[in-house]
């Protein structure tokens, strides 16, 4: 999973935009010391009339090491791949003359892309495609490139540079974990998993497989002729990822027969394994047919083992990415799951270019070149250095100084400068971008005219930020503050063992003045309540977004302790008849009852034994090293804590301390416990509100809160239904609840994501506020 959407068990403080405070005025554009004028046909490809060289003077403060899309998924190495890859379809809004979006003004063009058809029909009794699915069509589509795309040497590019391109991200000899998106996720490319896998053996999910009940032999102990055993402990698709020991462990009896399962633990061995025998089986059944809450039968039991195999040696022509037979410039993708890139009429929808809007690619002679086969996976160093780049985008990497600085300039043989819709949009030759660890070294250089931009920070943002010259661009990411779940340190410094109570996070919550905060240390940011900030729309062609809708109000109301009444909603001692209003109201700040439930932390803290009476209570600041601004942020939250703690027990007891982590392992370092104050952050995928919200919040692969479980929060949702969906009062735990409205199949949650779109948002608005009361 690409970083950009990990989160951890956070504390949600601003909606973060990006900031640009960019110079004008009176000089020249840098770059050679001569001014060149364009040759005639560059001119006429780019648009622009002028005869100057525009050089763009930029910084960075982390740089790039590898831009290519296969090797990496880093945040600023995809950025640098955006220069040297382009996009098979592009999509915009139109907007009206004050700025907003015109409803059904959504577009989307074709750009290295011509033409995008459903080809299912047309390999049925293939690549698994039956009859069924080819009636239903949207698995199978076929692409058709322009043949006038070129790398910057000018060697064209085909259909068959994305097919090899497909085999060398699946390569069984890479392992690369950028694999995974083409195999699980929103979808699965067909054979992707078993041509990665290939040669791998072991013990696997039966989902994999999908064995039935009667191809169970007990008295054998296998399943479809596989050797199998009963899986307590690892995890179940059909259980979303998740264990049936966790499950037993949170419900017991309410949905399980849990004297039956200690009796199938007892016969596990140290890691949940049971063997199948009579005895095993029959207790198994009778854990999860035990009650009628958990709506399974005996014939489910299949979906709670694992089977011995040996995924088999694969060629890459079964897999469901090929060149299409009679045209070089066109290849078809099949897909096991549905899509819906092109309407009934054959035109392009928001799917084309949220899903399908480009795919991986090398230039094959110089990726081999590149190859190390003599470790175990294979290395590639292609794309990190100017010697194996390669570049199909709007520039080319000319100069690169590990951890210093890298040029891009115009590449000329990018098809996009013979198009009409990309005329007057690439001014800029060359990009020049240097390393500058410091933001006041950084504006140094900008008065100075070195840089040609600069990032907006506090100590500049009461004079500028109204400038003419400050340009703010939103952006989906929503910043927060994450707090250790594993706090179990205690030392002679310390201990941070109050992080494990609710009233003491609680009380961080409402210690933080967000708007304080943004205003000191993160102006280019809004504070934020919610999960989700602005840029998700849940009905992308008409533009609509679902912080916009009363669901998703209600669920910062809800969160954050307001009253619906008859006559709307009541904040603290005030009532308001417009949700606007109400909204408006809510700040999350409450230094009063802060401090109420610091108290009271400490009482429940004491009476544990968690905490000693003038114990100091130590909280580590996570940061790569110490800056200017990173003493800022945590002089500030030094600062607050010392405010909510005023006339508590605990006051002046609260210490921050820096801990410092590797920029390689800071995720994982978090996650094992090793501090308790991070900042991260979460965001992309705005036209899915209700995968990205799931998924970085409750799935266990980016959950990197170990001490919260989603399955323990039960939710309850009222739903309209419709004609062919009921509609009622439905209670399941976050984890079905992601499970249904993702419309992932393998559980007995319905599929919600076929609902209205009403019970839609009102099922996200649910889970937001859950997730906000339960998790922040």
């Amino acid at each position: 999973m690409n970083k950009k959407l990990r989160s951890m068990l956070a504390l949600v403080l601003g909606v973060v935009t990006a900031t640009s405070f960019v110079a004008c005025g009176g000089k020249k554009p840098s770059g050679d010391n001569e001014e060149k004028p364009y040759e005639i046909t560059k001119r006429e490809r780019t648009g622009w009339k002028d005869e100057k060289e525009y050089t763009w003077n930029d910084y960075t403060s982390q740089m790039p090491n590898v831009w290519n899309t296969i090797l990496t998924s880093d945040a600023t190495n995809v950025d640098m791949a955006g220069y040297v890859n382009s996009a098979f379809f592009e999509f915009d809004y139109q907007l009206d003359e004050n700025g907003e979006i015109v409803s059904g003004g959504f577009t989307v063009d074709y750009s290295a892309a011509t033409k995008l058809e459903d080809v299912t029909a047309d390999y049925v009794g293939q690549y698994g495609i039956t009859e069924a699915m080819a009636a239903e069509g949207h698995h199978a589509f076929a692409i058709t490139l322009r043949q006038d795309l070129k790398w910057d040497d000018g060697t064209p590019i085909k259909a068959e540079d994305f097919v090899y391109t497909m085999s060398q991200q699946l390569s069984p000899n890479y392992l690369f974990p950028t694999a995974s998106n083409y195999y699980s996720g929103n979808y699965t490319i067909h054979n992707s998993q078993e041509y990665l896998k290939q040669g791998q053996s072991g013990y696997f999910d039966n989902a994999s497989f999908g064995y039935q009940a009667d191809e169970l032999d007990i008295s054998a102990g296998k399943l479809g002729g596989n050797n199998a055993r009963i899986a307590l402990k690892s995890a179940l698709d059909w259980l979303s990822g998740n264990s049936l020991n966790a499950y037993v462990n949170a419900y017991g009896d309410q949905y399980f027969d849990a004297t039956a399962y200690a009796s199938l633990l007892a016969l596990a061995d140290e890691a949940g394994n049971v063997a199948i025998t009579a005895e095993s089986v029959e207790l198994l059944t009778q854990v999860i047919t035990a009650r009628a809450s958990w709506g399974e039968t005996a014939a489910d039991i299949i979906n709670y083992m694992y089977v011995e195999y040996t995924y088999p040696e694969m060629d890459f022509e079964e897999v469901g990415f090929f060149v299409d037979p009679e045209d070089e410039y066109t290849f078809v993708i099949v897909f096991d799951n549905t899509l819906n890139p092109i309407d009934a009429e054959g035109n392009l929808t928001y799917e084309a270019a949220y899903y399908l809007q480009d795919m991986p690619l090398v230039k094959k002679t110089l990726w081999e070149a590149c190859e190390d086969q003599t470790k175990t996976p294979w290395v590639n160093t292609y794309c990190t250095s100017v010697d194996t780049s390669a570049s199909w985008g709007p520039y080319k990497v000319t100069n690169y100084q590990t951890d210093v600085t890298y040029t891009v300039s115009r590449n000329t043989n990018w098809y996009g400068y013979n198009m009409e819709e990309y005329a007057d949009q690439f001014q800029t030759d060359k990009i020049v971008c240097n390393k500058v660890a410091e933001w006041s070294t950084a504006w140094q250089m900008f008065q100075k005219g070195q840089v040609d931009g600069i990032g907006m920070d506090p100590t500049i943002a009461e004079q500028y930020r109204n400038s003419r010259q400050a340009y703010f661009t939103p952006d989906t990411y929503t910043f927060s503050l994450n707090l250790q779940s594993r706090a179990d340190r205690t030392n002679d410094k310390g201990t941070n063992k109050l992080l494990n109570y609710d009233s003491f996070r609680k009380a961080i919550s409402l210690m933080l003045d967000r708007d304080d905060y943004c205003a000191k240390n993160s102006p280019s940011s809004l504070a934020a309540l919610g999960l989700l900030n602005s840029m998700y729309y849940y009905d992308v062609e008409n533009g609509k977004t679902y912080r916009e809708t009363v669901q998703a109000k209600e669920a910062i109301l809800n969160a954050y302790g307001a009253t619906k009444t008859e006559a709307g909603w009541k904040v603290g001692a005030t009532e308001y008849t417009d949700i606007d209003d109400a909204l408006d109201a809510v700040t999350g700040y409450n230094l009063t009852l802060a401090r109420e439930l610091m108290t009271q932390a400490y009482n429940e803290a004491k009476e544990a034994g968690d905490y000693v009476e003038g114990q100091n209570i130590v909280l580590t600041y996570g940061a790569e090293k110490q800056t200017a601004n990173t003493d800022r942020v945590k002089n500030w939250f030094q600062a607050a804590f010392d405010a909510a703690t005023k006339g508590t027990p605990l006051e002046g007891k609260i210490k921050i301390e820096y801990f410092f982590f590797s920029s390689d392992t800071w995720s994982e370092q978090f996650a094992n416990g090793e501090y308790d104050l991070c900042f991260g952050a979460w965001g992309s995928a705005a036209f899915n509100p209700y995968y990205l919200l799931c998924a970085t919040q409750i799935e266990e692969a980016n959950r990197f809160a170990l001490g919260w479980d989603p399955e323990t929060v039960n939710v309850t949702v009222t739903l309209e239904g419709d004609e062919t969906h009921k509609g009622g009062e439905f209670t399941y735990n976050l984890q079905q609840w992601s499970d249904g409205i993702q419309g992932k199949g393998g559980t007995s949650v319905p599929n919600f994501s076929l609902y209205p779109t009403d019970d839609k948002l009102a099922i996200l608005g649910a889970i937001e506020t859950a997730v906000l009361n339960a998790y922040y």
